[in-house]
């Protein structure tokens, strides 16, 4: 029952994984370039902090400027990165972290963001007394329910807070999966950011990554002219550009080799566990050697006998798949693992079960086929 326990754990991870690798990532990786531009804002003196939002500004128009750019904007969090910031919310199921990122109005262009509803920030936003912001549809859903969200105000605890700044909601976009394939999509939402030259306490600075949409056909030699573009506005700071593409596939590769090395161990354990049940078998029949020609001396044929053992292992398997799912299903009811979804628990209860099926119909062939061999003589023989 262990076994089945550990099978129906792996099976559902690996449900899992399938299951958020087939829903759609909520963003673009391809032709998008990040440019990471490194600089210590918050050791800067005060007085100091507003030159470099301004130089930031400048880097940002200078990269828009180019022809091979298609747009261009900076965000924090991006995708497959380890930065991380978030904000607690109390929802009535309980407290949950949203994914939260300043950006600029040109992000969503850049980053390939899909809007649901509503609209996405403008420049004329920067005017406004209170801050846009866009959230995703499962936050939406979680915070309003059913309730049209646009035009709402976005607060973290039971009422607004006078000391935090006003949020209100002017877009409802597809759920953004930072993480990628391998992960679920986190509650997220992205505010206007604002840049205050004249009062960098008020700034949304730090937002120093900048994502480019390059326009098709630009080839690899453009990131050299980027980071030297780059470099002339700001050269005591250090310039970093890597593509959507690279970032991602070293993120899979590192989320990955974890699966691929469990993976292999259980395949080594399962091919030790068939040795042994098909040894276990090769014993039993030997042992019912009276029986079995008996059987084949009063008539059953060569399919019977197979039959007979592959059944015998099979009821016995659906013995312990029965007792184990009992269970196993426990876990969801129980709320275990709860950002596993319910329908990734069945995905994987049915592919465990499905799997160990084939594996024990598998391990009994071989002591089939010895049955079959056994002839009416033997079991006076045996005798």
């Amino acid at each position: 029952m262990g076994k089945r326990k550990n099978s129906n754990r792996r099976a559902t991870g690996l449900a899992f994984t399938v299951d958020n690798w087939r829903r759609p990532l909520g963003f673009d990786y391809r032709s998008v370039a990040r440019v990471a531009l490194r600089f210590e804002f918050f050791r800067l003196p005060i007085e100091e902090r507003g030159q470099a939002i301004r130089q930031v500004q400048q880097v940002l128009a200078e990269v828009q400027s180019l022809p091979e750019v298609e747009a261009a904007g900076l965000m924090e969090n991006g995708p497959y990165s380890d930065s991380e910031q978030s904000w607690t919310f109390h929802l009535k199921s309980g407290e949950v972290n949203v994914c939260w990122s300043s950006i600029t109005p040109d992000v969503p262009r850049a980053m390939g963001f899909h809007l649901l509803r509503g609209r996405w920030f403008e420049p004329a936003d920067e005017a406004l007394a209170w801050t846009p912001v866009v959230i995703t549809e499962n936050l939406a859903r979680a915070r309003f329910g059913n309730e049209d969200p646009l035009g709402r105000q976005l607060y973290s605890g039971d009422k607004p807070d006078p000391e935090d700044p006003e949020l209100r909601v002017v877009g409802v976009m597809q759920d953004y999966r930072r993480h990628g394939e391998t992960q679920s999509a986190p509650y997220a939402g992205f505010a206007l950011a604002r840049f205050l030259p004249g009062d960098p306490k008020k700034s949304d600075m730090p937002s120093r990554e900048l994502m480019v949409r390059m326009r098709p056909g630009t080839g690899p030699q453009f990131e050299e002219r980027l980071v030297r573009r780059v470099q002339a506005l700001v050269p005591d700071w250090s310039i970093d550009v890597e593509s959507l593409e690279q970032s991602r596939s070293r993120w899979l590769r590192d989320q990955l080799l974890p699966v691929v090395v469990a993976a292999v161990v259980a395949g080594f354990l399962l091919l030790m566990v068939g040795f042994g049940l098909v040894g276990v078998l090769w014993q039993s029949v030997t042992r019912r050697t009276s029986e079995l020609g008996l059987r084949r001396a009063l008539g059953a044929t060569a399919e019977n006998l197979r039959g007979q053992i592959v059944g015998e292992l099979v009821a016995v398997t659906a013995v312990a798949v029965a007792a184990g799912s009992v269970l196993f299903v426990q876990l969801p009811v129980l709320g275990a693992f709860g950002f596993i979804p319910v329908r990734a628990y069945l995905y994987g209860l049915a592919a465990a079960t499905a799997v160990l099926f084939c594996f024990v119909v598998l391990c009994a062939l071989y002591p089939g086929w010895m049955a079959t061999r056994i002839q009416p003589a033997a079991a006076l023989q045996h005798e």
